[in-house]
């Protein structure tokens, strides 16, 4: 299987949750071999499975070493996490997966708009600095590059729908 995007992906818990509640975690290895996110965003992920059983596929990929959790080994980003943290700006979440990235030089991904422009305003390369919606982004990716067919798109994106997410 060839990857599409040749980088690590550093997830905070949006663009997983929306792939899991649908029951698509798979789609995203076609992404990248490589995909991380942190003990911060499996914590929150553990939070929503009681109202969303599904989120604990992520869980199950975590155990299978199929997503990797990353943690911080530099201090400098230990300090620089604290830093955003002390700033409010971000759930631990994002704050959390967004300096990772900086770290192992990988791409921040989310579908939160403020984490992204924070993340690009401080200089983390994010995915798609014109549009703030990886989910979206991913599916277009998929399509164009025959992963998926137009009528799978359609039916992922029904499903995305009935779970209140806005295309």
């Amino acid at each position: 299987m060839k990857n599409l995007i040749n980088k690590k992906l550093v997830f905070d818990n949006a663009v997983l949750s929306n792939f899991a509640r649908i029951n698509k975690l798979e789609l995203l290895f076609y992404l990248s071999k490589e995909l991380i996110t942190t003990k911060e965003v499996i914590e929150e992920v553990k939070k929503g499975i009681r109202k969303k059983p599904t989120l604990f596929s992520i869980i199950e990929l975590v155990n299978k070493n199929k997503i990797s959790v990353g943690t911080l080994e530099q201090t400098e980003s230990i300090i620089f996490m604290d830093g955003l943290i002390q700033g409010r700006v971000l759930g631990i979440g994002e704050i959390s997966a967004m300096v990772l990235a900086r770290e192992v030089n990988g791409l921040f991904i989310t579908d939160d708009e403020q984490a992204s422009k924070k993340a690009a305003s401080i200089g983390i390369e994010i995915f798609n600095k014109h549009e703030f919606r990886d989910t979206v982004n991913f599916l277009e990716i998929l399509l164009k590059n025959k992963q998926i067919t137009k009528n799978d798109y359609g039916e992922i994106v029904g499903l995305l729908a009935k779970e209140s997410f806005k295309i």
